[in-house]
């Protein structure tokens, strides 16, 4: 209704719907609010599940919201995820999750892998820990089979996937995530 009103007001009568003067004085009589205020409305529904995050963190200590606890914070959990991984692989916009929010769940330790890939990210900062050392006693980061073969993997592993998210050959990243 309020699209079909926005098009007739802005002379642009091409939406699916059409109204006359009797449906919207119909929809008036109602009380029907012509002010599309749902992005007030969409960051207003945001925050308030922040908020409720927040008071689940205080209650169970973390912030991995099981589905059977609570299905309606699991699910925004899921899609602020989802939406976070679209934005890094450049398949999705800011339209949903801007730096505001970002912000926000970051203020609270929103953690942004959960479940194996929380783990692969943990092993991941390990692996960068190691490679400080080895350039702190080589010089460098050319990591060889020789000095380390797993760490060497790691490297080669690493480089392939930089290279597949840069060129777009990427479909998704199972191991790493890569900022930047």
């Amino acid at each position: 209704m309020r699209e079909a009103r926005r098009a007739l007001l802005n002379g642009k009568d091409k939406h699916n719907y059409r109204l006359d003067d009797d449906q919207i004085a119909a929809l008036d009589a109602i009380g029907f609010k012509w002010d599309d205020s749902t992005v007030a409305s969409h960051d207003a529904r945001f925050f308030i599940k922040v908020d409720e995050l927040n008071i689940y963190k205080q209650k169970h200590g973390h912030l991995t919201v099981r589905q059977k606890e609570d299905q309606s914070l699991h699910d925004f959990c899921c899609n602020m995820r989802r939406s976070r991984r679209a934005i890094i692989l450049g398949k999705g916009t800011r339209s949903k999750l801007t730096d505001e929010r970002i912000a926000a769940l970051d203020a609270i330790g929103f953690d942004w892998e959960v479940g194996a890939s929380s783990s692969v990210n943990k092993d991941f900062f390990s692996r960068v820990a190691e490679l400080k050392a080895y350039k702190k006693k080589h010089g460098h980061l050319n990591v060889r089979e020789n000095d380390s073969p797993s760490l060497s993997r790691f490297c080669h592993n690493l480089r392939g996937t930089r290279r597949a998210i840069i060129t777009g050959k990427a479909r998704y990243i199972t191991r790493f995530l890569i900022v930047g």
